[in-house]
């Protein structure tokens, strides 16, 4: 894959690294990866978004694996900062008012713009069940 822009006109490359908000040494609008390199840049993103949203959001470590990864997924797309703004949202899932963290997550500008992905994680974080499509 090369540099291309998301929806959101930002520089990306691989599956949807930033490299707008996070530049990556060695990465310029000529580049082109293969699948292990844009694996590896997602990994790496991954785990520093993680680690950001542990230390701001202490609560969702004890979020079960389909909807801590449906949370780390937004967070992927969106950032932690974007998240964090899902006030809502978030207070219903630190409440385990899961219904309520789906709406929230539907009612938002986000799920205008990802649309049936939205659903998708909308009903893993309602349900707290893995969404049988695969491109979630």
């Amino acid at each position: 894959p090369s540099v291309y822009l998301c929806p959101a006109g930002k520089r990306t490359i691989g599956y949807g690294t930033n490299i707008d908000a996070n530049p990556v040494p060695g990465i310029t609008d000529e580049s082109v990866i293969n699948k292990e390199q844009a694996e590896r840049l997602m990994i790496a993103e991954l785990m520093r978004l993680e680690s950001q949203l542990l230390m701001l959001e202490p609560w969702v470590r004890n979020l079960d694996d389909v909807r801590y990864s449906t949370l780390l997924n937004m967070v992927y797309n969106i950032g932690v900062a974007g998240v964090r703004k899902f006030v809502r949202a978030l207070d219903a899932m630190e409440l385990d008012d899961w219904s309520g963290a789906a709406k929230e997550m539907l009612h938002s500008k986000w799920a205008g713009q990802v649309k049936g992905r939205a659903v998708d994680l909308a009903n893993q974080m309602s349900t707290g069940l893995w969404c049988p499509k695969d491109d979630v």
